[in-house]
């Protein structure tokens, strides 16, 4: 099952949504989908959707999918990833009203650079990027929030024995 998420955010993402409809009709993507569209105008004909998951459901359908395809919003990638699941980022762009800017471009740089993730900027590239997806070699994705808590910890002990 590929699972498609494109945020919260308060913009569309028409692009991406039409496009994997149109795949699905075309045979082109064949997998089962399931799709959240939040705030898009662009309701899929051919695929299960819904326009936002309870948080406990969204992660259900992370857990449950064979490849992700999201926006470039770092907290999906990052689920994504430390469930071990393939992701295909397809950043939202500024030219088609779907971002104030291209900072999602930034974001899947960083990630496709380290080879966590597939980078998919032109979506008629993304059925051949859904095969490779599932073959790829990605690096594991290792979360710093642990060194970045420790790295507090230590400084906050030592603050407090400082001052005794």
């Amino acid at each position: 099952m590929i699972f498609v998420s494109v945020g919260t955010q308060k913009f569309q993402f028409n692009r991406l949504i039409q496009s994997i409809d149109d795949f699905v009709r075309d045979g082109k993507i064949q997998d089962e989908v399931v799709m959240q569209t939040g705030y898009s105008s662009y309701l899929p004909r051919l695929i299960e959707s819904h326009k936002f998951f309870s948080p406990e459901k969204f992660d259900t359908y992370i857990d449950d999918c064979d490849v992700l395809v999201t926006h470039g919003g770092v907290g999906t990638i990052v689920k994504g990833l430390k469930a071990n699941k393939p992701v295909v980022v397809v950043p939202r762009l500024e030219q088609f009203r779907e971002h104030v800017d291209n900072h999602q471009i930034e974001i899947a740089d960083a990630f496709a650079a380290k080879n966590y993730i597939l980078k998919c900027i032109d979506v008629n590239s993304l059925p051949s990027l859904l095969y490779v997806a599932e073959t790829h070699s990605f690096e594991r994705y290792v979360s710093q929030q642990g060194k970045a808590i420790d790295v507090i910890e230590k400084f906050l002990t030592s603050s407090n024995q400082k001052e005794r």
